[in-house]
């Protein structure tokens, strides 16, 4: 009985099936499949269909992992949506939240005014929307400096942030062109922008409300 098994899993192996797949047909373990056919030598049309089966095999692999990832960020995505929509925002939350993402992006000496520089519209937006309302911002004292590469178009680059910040672009400052570095440039990156507001006042409750809130959550550790 082995011996026609061990015949028949020869004569597979020659046309090019795998050991996993002499395995499944003929019932075997892949182990002595392994052993009975490492002698044979594979023809040309042999070699090309294991590598062609090995290669279906890694693309199913791999769509099997993107499926498992696009659940995982599905699951991710609807975890926030539900956390948002139970916030209750009020003037103290927004002024919290506010100052966290200046306590993370903005310049942290009051002298220097409010001064956020970063490259994501998204956050940009948000921190803008957030101080307007809850702080008397004079829009004439609000200035912007674009920080752009070599690729950049600046025409096209003050209208999107112009439009982005809703600050005119009058009170856009010259453009700091960053050095060429070889690297390849990123689709879709818009350069990155500061935005300075000179009011020490504002900056300190900024800052002051962000140290503030990070306490509550207990002392810094000295080591």
């Amino acid at each position: 009985m082995k011996q026609n098994e061990k015949q028949h899993a020869i004569e597979l192996r020659k046309k090019g099936y795998s050991i996993n797949e002499i395995s499944k047909q003929i019932s075997v373990s892949k182990s002595s499949v392994s052993y009975w056919v490492s002698d044979v030598e594979l023809s040309m049309i042999a070699k090309q269909r294991i590598i062609k089966n090995q290669s279906i095999a890694r693309e199913k692999s791999s769509e099997i992992l993107r499926a498992r990832r696009r659940e995982r960020e599905d699951i991710a995505q609807k975890s926030g949506e539900t956390t948002v929509r139970r916030i209750k925002l009020n003037r103290p939350v927004e002024k919290i939240i506010c100052a966290m993402i200046y306590w993370c992006e903005g310049n942290k000496n009051p002298r220097d005014g409010v001064s956020f520089t970063n490259s994501d519209p998204h956050l940009i937006i948000t921190f803008l929307e957030l101080l307007r309302a809850n702080f008397l911002i004079d829009e004439s004292k609000l200035r912007v400096c674009m920080h752009l590469h070599d690729y950049h178009d600046e025409a096209i680059q003050l209208k999107f942030w112009s439009k982005t910040t809703k600050i005119p672009k009058e009170q856009f400052t010259k453009t700091f062109q960053k050095p060429h570095t070889g690297m390849q440039k990123h689709p879709g990156y818009q350069g990155c922008i500061r935005i300075r507001y000179s009011d020490i006042v504002i900056t300190r409750e900024l800052l002051a409300t962000g140290e503030m809130f990070m306490k509550k959550y207990g002392p810094i550790v000295q080591w």
